[in-house]
């Protein structure tokens, strides 16, 4: 390749020009790394250029593997906080669900019972007491709601427990304390 320089690199005190060339070597690509510097004499006149020439392509090669690792560290450090911030408000999710879904059940077997003592009673006095418990609702609504309020935590729960499962799977692909490399399946973090 023939190098042309900027006329306007003919003044002392301008800084030497760098380009990078990609060339073919005994069939492979190599980065050459071309500094070109003006050369003045005494009175400042422009005697020409010094071309100084390096195979540039281990150590930039070595620069983008140092990058790709600090950014790959940034990611982890970075999942480090995401994970903290969903898993503090899924605990809360998950206890509560559990604590409601526990209430529930015992709602249930409270009101099981109360329809069991009710069914035991004649029909007159059953309706009486069922109007004076149950007010507006009737007995099959407020067992709709409560197997509605049942099912309702436990979607919760499952799908509390299907992100704590991508968070855990973050973690183990990015545990930052893991210096040595290890063979693991990206597609399974995916899913």
């Amino acid at each position: 390749a023939l190098l042309v320089p900027d006329s306007r690199a003919n003044k002392r005190g301008d800084k030497p020009r760098e380009i990078d060339l990609e060339i073919n070597f005994k069939d492979q690509y190599r980065l050459l790394t071309v500094v070109i510097n003006p050369i003045f004499d005494k009175k400042e006149k422009h005697l020409g250029f010094l071309l100084i020439c390096e195979d540039s392509t281990d150590r930039r090669a070595e620069e983008s593997r140092k990058n790709l690792l600090l950014k790959l560290k940034s990611i982890g450090q970075m999942h480090a906080g995401i994970s903290h911030q969903i898993n503090s408000p899924l605990l809360y999710i998950r206890v509560n669900s559990q604590t409601i879904s526990r209430y529930l059940v015992e709602l249930e077997n409270s009101y099981l019972k109360f329809k069991a003592y009710l069914d035991g009673l004649p029909d007159g006095e059953r309706k009486k007491i069922a109007r004076e418990t149950w007010g507006v609702y009737a007995a099959d609504q407020f067992e709709k709601k409560l197997q509605n309020a049942l099912e309702a935590t436990q979607m919760i729960e499952e799908g509390n427990q299907q992100v704590m499962e991508v968070v855990k799977a973050m973690r183990e692909f990015f545990h930052p304390g893991n210096t040595q490399m290890e063979a693991c399946d990206i597609n399974e973090l995916l899913t």
